[in-house]
């Protein structure tokens, strides 16, 4: 089976991956992309500096969203220059975040940095799992704001790691997620249309797609390219048709796409691009293999020699998964010309080129986990942080409603214990009120102003006509019977005898006022301990008052 090597595509930093998303302050947020924009033409040095004053200054304020989004573009600015101080601020910013819908937005473009952070310092492992993580969040939904070209580089990125890995259906489910980004966007970007087409092509391919499925795939980056006219489109576009040949067992087809694909290679490495050699290499394995197949031995031969001319010119530059290529076309040359024993010892280097860059890769994962554990580790803490955030609000929340139900609850005790004591004072005053009030009445009943009128008018005339003695008499009577009527007014019930008393009085008064011109007497065999309401008497003195005046 030809082997091929991923293309190799310059990787596109944050600048695409700011978030457009309303943070909780909007105006700082929108401060601080637009100057991310008016520094994107600016050196590194000028944009680490102006970021650090920004730091500095959120950090005085407190104001997490500023200092993560500073830390991003810090890392960012040092990248390429400083990758164990971009790893720093990338790390200190992820633990920084909090469980917002913003803050899912910068987790987004801190996970992309870390892995374009990690892939600077070749720890690819890492960076593939920071990819992945990023990508989790735009496939979960869970960062809605994202800018559409951000979410197809995050997608493009882990999408390309997850070929190299093996892991093929992760990676053609991202590149279909990519294409439906990108058809959705008003003008999407061709390069990223052909970028998404040809790592979906690499992943199906390599994944076992049926022939049939692939070559719609094909037709859509070929006509990309012819489109573009782009050179390192149309290199692409040629590779892909000589697998797509070849896995169709079109041996022929495969050579002549696969010419055209070292044609572009050689005058890449005529015009000194650093990826030329490598991509030469493989492209001229590729070749040999296909000749050796289709028996064509004396081209195969010459293809050899250019692929080892590349190996002793370029040697530092090649990997060890390239040079497994090559030797891997060696052998079936050698074993096309029946050389056997050469053909063995070709086979056992290349077993022993492939047991070492498992046993690298082995190490390099290993050396890559405890970074990427520690990594795992913080997002794990944000996220108990978060949860422990979420509890300790809705306690807070709980504690100020119970606070709020009791401080109303006392209110309301308080204000119904004062309305009850207001009403009951004012029903007492009430009924003081009308006591009074009665007292008044029962006093204005018992003593009729008519009756004191004649009373006085009596005592007037004994006066006149000279008749102290009587006129003495009569006021004595009077006296009595109106300090009667005064002590009885105060009683509910009154004794009998006392209530005769004031009678004989009355009658006295009356008898003395019409000149004994009648007589009278009181008949009550048993007036001890009998008391009467005081009102009676009066109303018989009322009674009797007008009956004399009449």
């Amino acid at each position: 089976m030809i082997s091929r090597r991923l293309p190799v595509w310059g990787i596109c930093f944050l600048a695409a991956c700011r978030p457009p998303a309303t943070p909780p302050d909007v105006t700082a947020f929108d401060q601080l992309e637009k100057t991310a924009d008016s520094l994107q033409t600016a050196s590194p040095q000028i944009q680490e500096h102006s970021w650090r004053q920004t730091l500095q200054t959120a950090t005085a304020r407190h104001d997490t969203t500023a200092i993560v989004y500073a830390r991003y573009q810090l890392a960012k600015a040092v990248a390429r220059t400083i990758p164990d101080s971009a790893e720093y601020h990338i790390g200190e910013a992820l633990r920084q975040l909090g469980p917002d819908e913003a803050n899912d937005i910068l987790r987004f473009m801190l996970y992309n940095g870390a892995g374009i952070v990690a892939e600077q310092q070749r720890k690819y492992h890492q960076a593939a799992w920071c990819y992945n993580a990023s990508a989790a969040i735009i496939l979960n939904g869970q960062a809605p704001g994202t800018r559409p070209l951000a979410k197809v580089i995050c997608l493009l990125n882990a999408g390309q790691y997850n070929t190299k890995q093996g892991q093929h259906p992760r990676a053609i489910r991202q590149m279909r997620e990519a294409l439906a980004i990108l058809h959705q966007m008003p003008e999407p970007s061709t390069r990223h249309l052909f970028r998404a087409q040809s790592q979906l092509f690499a992943a199906m391919a390599e994944d076992g797609t049926p022939v049939d499925s692939l070559r719609h795939v094909l037709q859509n980056i070929r006509n990309i390219a012819q489109q573009t006219g782009d050179t390192l489109q149309l290199r692409f576009s040629e590779d892909h048709a000589g697998l797509f040949h070849t896995l169709a067992f079109q041996f022929d087809s495969a050579i002549v796409h696969y010419g055209r694909v070292r044609g572009f290679d050689e005058a890449a490495l005529a015009a000194h691009q650093p990826s030329a050699p490598r991509n030469l290499y493989t492209t001229l394995a590729n070749l040999v293999s296909l000749e050796s197949r289709a028996g064509r031995l004396s081209a195969a031969r010459q293809l050899t020699q250019r692929m080892k001319e590349i190996e002793r010119s370029f040697s530092e530059m090649l990997a060890d998964d390239e040079r497994a290529i090559g030797l891997k076309a060696l052998s079936d040359l050698q074993f096309a010309e029946k050389d056997v024993q050469a053909a063995q010892a070709t086979t056992t280097e290349l077993l022993q080129l492939k047991d070492q860059i498992s046993r690298n890769a082995g190490v390099q994962s290993a050396a890559e986990l405890d970074a990427l554990y520690e990594l795992q580790a913080k997002d794990r803490t944000i996220r108990q942080m978060d949860l422990q955030a979420a509890e300790t609000g809705e306690t807070l929340a709980m504690q100020r409603l119970l606070l709020l139900v009791a401080v109303l609850g006392g209110v309301l005790a308080v204000s119904w214990l004062v309305m009850a004591y207001y009403f009951q004072r004012q029903k007492r005053m009430r009924e003081e009120q009308a006591g009074v009030l009665l007292q008044q009445q029962l006093l204005r009943a018992q003593m009729e102003p008519h009756f004191i009128f004649n009373t006085l008018g009596a005592l007037q005339r004994f006066i006149r006509f000279n008749e102290q003695e009587p006129a003495i008499r009569y006021l004595g009577h009077f006296s009595r019977l109106l300090r009667s009527n005064l002590e009885l007014s105060r009683q509910s019930y009154a004794p009998l005898t006392e209530e005769i008393e004031a009678l004989e009085n009355y009658l006295a008064l009356q008898q003395m006022r019409f000149e004994q011109a009648f007589r009278y007497e009181i008949v009550c065999p048993d007036a001890e301990g009998a008391f009467i309401p005081p009102c009676s008497s009066s109303r018989s003195w009322k009674t009797r008052s007008c009956m004399g005046s009449g």
